[in-house]
């Protein structure tokens, strides 16, 4: 049986961010070996009484990620308009769409707000990746195509 391709070189990911980038921006320029690693999203809770029964429920907790820029990325500059704009108004919540070809998979991802970003990428030798932390609705939805 032939090798199967789990290349992530031709993953895209599209943001929307509404009044900004309304239309959607391609981001691109990702660092050299990360592009996007998501945090583990905890969806339910278990706990044990005093009497030793147990019960457990469905919890809601935001989808945490972040994302890696090569320093010299145009897409960071997506980033920084991003804060800008809400410097002077609110938070603007934008939309995501991760298409990962190699896997098969399209993610979609709703209520997405930049947590975090550096004013700078790391400045070494040779300037380093810039790491977004980001945060989105918990209720995205993973299709396979």
């Amino acid at each position: 049986m032939p090798g199967v391709s789990i290349s992530s070189f031709n993953s895209s990911i599209n943001l929307v961010i509404p009044g900004l980038y309304s239309s959607g921006v391609l981001l691109q320029q990702f660092a050299v070996n990360d592009i996007l690693d998501s945090e583990p999203q905890t969806i339910t809770e278990y706990r044990v009484g005093a009497d030793r029964q147990g019960a457990g429920g469905l919890v809601f907790n935001p989808t945490k990620f972040r994302m890696m820029f090569q320093a010299n990325s145009e897409s960071i500059q997506v980033f920084y308009d991003w804060k800008s704009a809400q410097q002077d108004n609110d938070i603007i919540f934008a939309t995501m769409k991760i298409i990962v070809p190699a896997l098969g998979f399209d993610v979609d991802l709703d209520e997405v707000l930049c947590e975090s970003l550096p004013f700078l990428p790391p400045l070494k030798k040779i300037a380093e990746e810039l790491t977004v932390s980001m945060s989105a609705n918990p209720n995205w939805a993973t299709t396979q195509t």
